[in-house]
């Protein structure tokens, strides 16, 4: 079962790095090697949160709780805003919520409108693409220019863009692989991109527990696998 990632879990330190295997059968006589792909690759990533209110402790055990060990899945954002492409106004500035976010009268300081970032970066597949592809064509409808490195999600699946070709529509290099065919117009997620992950071990669930209970508080560090 997939579940939601928490709202108020936000974490202080890691993210998502690339599991790639590789076969090797040593080197030669001569000093040579030839290395070969298992095509095996995967996302796996690795966040610490410092779980310091009640608030953020109840929302990690319902987490813990809901996933199960690694029965269930849940959609992991990259939690990488700040890097995503956003588009530039007239004085240089990244157009991000916090530069366009609407002040408030009622003593808040502020009100997003509904799906704001969502608003402010919009991207969708300019043509259909094939299961295993490794290139995309993508339509920014707002936003701006996507650049290598970026996230960017399709479904429950996230991909890092390799290389850019073209002005737009972009023709992106991804990793991994399309996990699933991309249908035309089917929206590409710059702004919260998230992947479909489940815990590393059975254990990660209950080792958290532990150092939570008895009213304490601390630093809780979980590892995740891309599901297959």
């Amino acid at each position: 079962m997939l579940i939601s990632w928490p709202a108020d879990l936000k974490p202080i330190d890691g993210g998502y790095v690339q599991s790639v295997k590789s076969l090797s059968g040593g080197q030669s006589l001569s000093g040579h090697e030839q290395v070969a792909p298992q095509l095996a690759d995967r996302w796996m990533a690795s966040f610490t949160f410092n779980v310091n209110s009640d608030a953020m402790v109840l929302a990690m055990r319902a987490f813990l709780i809901g996933m199960r060990g690694r029965t269930n899945s849940v959609l992991l954002p990259a939690f990488d805003l700040a890097r995503a492409p956003w588009r530039a106004d007239a004085y240089g500035r990244k157009v991000t919520p916090g530069l366009v976010r609407n002040p408030r009268l009622d003593g808040t300081p502020y009100a997003d409108t509904a799906d704001l970032r969502s608003t402010l970066i919009t991207a969708k597949m300019s043509a259909s693409a094939l299961l295993n592809a490794v290139t995309i064509s993508v339509a920014m409808v707002s936003g701006g220019k996507p650049l290598p490195g970026h996230f960017l999600s399709i479904g429950n699946r996230m991909h890092a863009v390799t290389d850019v070709t073209g002005a737009g529509p972009y023709a992106l290099g991804i990793w991994p692989w399309l996990r699933d065919d991309a249908a035309l117009n089917a929206a590409v997620n710059f702004a919260a991109p998230a992947c479909e992950m489940r815990f590393a071990t059975d254990g990660e669930g209950a080792a958290a527990m532990a150092a939570l209970a008895q009213l304490r508080f601390g630093k809780i560090t979980l590892n995740f696998d891309e599901v297959p």
